[in-house]
C-alpha cells in the first residue's frame, strides 16, 4: 500500500482504544514517520490481531508489537499512540 500522512501535529496522541477502525496511527511521532524511520498501522477488526503495518500488509496484536516495538518500563506512556491523518492508495 502506499500512503501520504497529511497530519504532523506532534501533540495528537491518543489511547489506542479510543481508535475506530480504518484509522491510522504510530507508535512514534509523525516528524519520525515522514523521515522514513518507523512503520504506520491501521486499527482494524480481525480476531485477536487488530493493526495492520501498511508497508508491509502484516497483521499484529497491538499489545504484542507495543511490546517489541517501544520500550515502556515506567508504563508512562500506557496505550498512547500517535493518531496520524494519512492518504492512502490501495491497490487490490
Amino acid at each position: 500500500m502506499k500512503y501520504t500522512i497529511t497530519s504532523r501535529d506532534k501533540e495528537a496522541m491518543v489511547d489506542f482504544d479510543s481508535l475506530k477502525e480504518g484509522e491510522v496511527f504510530s507508535f512514534f511521532d509523525p516528524e519520525s514517520v515522514q523521515r522514513g524511520n518507523h512503520s504506520i498501522f491501521m486499527k482494524i477488526k480481525n480476531g485477536s490481531n487488530n493493526i495492520v503495518n501498511l508497508d508491509d500488509g502484516r497483521v499484529f496484536n497491538f499489545a504484542d508489537k507495543k511490546r517489541i516495538t517501544i520500550s515502556d518500563p515506567d508504563e508512562q506512556r500506557g496505550n498512547l499512540v500517535y493518531k496520524l491523518n494519512a492518504k492512502i492508495n490501495i491497490i487490490v
